[in-house]
């Protein structure tokens, strides 16, 4: 499996399960902690964030399978209220996805964000950074779906609500490799 198929989703949760199980096994058969094997211990506490997806528009149904809501259920408050909830939980860094409806018009295929489905993220990121106040580390992924082009003009559009970071934000394969796409990304 290669692209989208190959590095998210059921593949990579097999293959990290069994990596994580052959490190667990590895230790007690020689008596020290994992930590020992990779080298030593680095610190003793791990920040955590809180991965909200995209609040209650997106859920898991039983067999455990994405069930996406319908486009009115990507609203900024819907955001909001979701981001109040973690925080209030006690996570001080949260990420939400940006996979909208909004993203598929006119072409689900070419990446390219419409100005309406910019304005429509940037009221997102505005309405969660207006709920959770500058303390709280924020993040978006945008899980592969942008052209380099969209990505930047949704980085440059969203610079003013200090980021955490913006994740995933082209495809691995954009433009024939990811970092030559980054590198046109971080470009002033």
């Amino acid at each position: 499996m290669s692209g989208h198929g190959g590095t998210t989703g059921k593949v990579v949760t097999a293959a990290s399960g069994i990596e994580i199980a052959l490190w667990d096994a590895a230790g007690k058969i020689l008596g020290v902690p994992v930590y020992q094997l990779l080298g030593s211990r680095y610190r003793d506490r791990v920040r955590i964030s809180c991965d909200c997806h995209a609040g209650e528009a997106y859920s898991v149904d039983d067999s455990g399978f994405t069930e996406y809501a319908d486009a009115e259920a990507y609203t900024p408050d819907a955001y909001a209220a979701e981001a109040e909830r973690v925080v209030d939980m006690g996570f001080d860094a949260i990420k939400f996805d940006f996979d909208m409806e909004s993203d598929n018009e006119p072409d689900p295929y070419n990446g390219r964000l419409t100005n309406a489905a910019l304005d429509e993220k940037v009221a997102v990121v505005d309405a969660v950074r207006d709920a959770i106040g500058d303390e709280i580390d924020l993040a978006f992924d945008c899980h592969w779906d942008y052209t380099v082009e969209s990505a930047t003009r949704l980085a440059r559009k969203l610079e003013p609500y200090d980021l955490l970071r913006l994740e995933d934000v082209v495809p691995p394969r954009e433009t024939g490799h990811s970092v030559k796409s980054l590198g046109e990304l971080r470009r002033p």
